[in-house]
């Protein structure tokens, strides 16, 4: 609660043990979370001098200058983590966020192809992938890596992951409706409920009977 007094006791530490990089890092992030990102970069680099190999340090330092500004020089730093460690998925985030963050959505569709063509069991990105397809009104691919969002460990602990498959009934993948029914169990959030809930006429003039649950 006090991170000006962290940093003046992290200094007095450093001193006394200059070959610490946790405490050089440690002073990196206090220094950021104050505001200071010159002195942030200049203690996390003393840091990256002692422990090269560290992928958390190239996060942080990215982050410091994401949260200044140079959205670029977040972009090197956190790409150089990946060199560093391939496929490490904190830092995958990190670039997508980044690239969100400043409207380069082709880049970064570009980037998760990449991601998930390096390993395809990664859902995560996947989903992520899904998410910017369908933003960019790619629908047809983006739904279908959006559905890699059933892999997620998260997802799985939802009650209608549960539901869905504790169903006595199959999963319709397109089959033809005419004469079955067709439950629809709510899962997204109320305005993706809304924005969904137009497929609901295309069911009907397919001939389903529809049951449609909603919280």
């Amino acid at each position: 609660n006090k991170p000006k007094e962290a940093c003046e006791h992290l200094l007095k530490v450093v001193s006394v043990f200059p070959n610490d990089a946790m405490s050089w890092r440690n002073l990196g992030l206090l220094y950021r979370a104050v505001g200071e990102f010159e002195k942030s970069l200049e203690a996390l680099g003393k840091a990256m001098a002692l422990a090269p190999n560290q992928i958390e340090l190239y996060d942080d330092i990215g982050h410091t200058y994401h949260f200044k500004g140079d959205h670029e020089q977040a972009l090197f730093w956190f790409h150089k983590g990946l060199e560093v460690h391939p496929g490490h998925h904190a830092t995958i985030v990190n670039i997508a966020r980044t690239l969100q963050s400043i409207e380069r959505y082709d880049e970064l569709i570009e980037f998760l192809r990449g991601v998930v063509k390096d390993y395809p069991d990664d859902a995560e990105s996947h989903r992520y992938l899904g998410v910017f397809l369908l933003f960019k009104k790619q629908f047809l691919e983006g739904f279908t890596e959006y559905e890699w969002r059933l892999k997620e460990d998260g997802y799985q602990k939802l009650d209608v992951y549960k539901a869905e498959n504790e169903f006595p009934a199959p999963v319709w993948n397109g089959e033809n409706l005419n004469g079955k029914t067709l439950v629809i169990l709510h899962e997204q959030g109320i305005g993706d409920q809304f924005c969904l809930f137009s497929v609901v006429p295309d069911l009907l003039e397919m001939g389903a009977r529809l049951i449609v649950t909603g919280k």
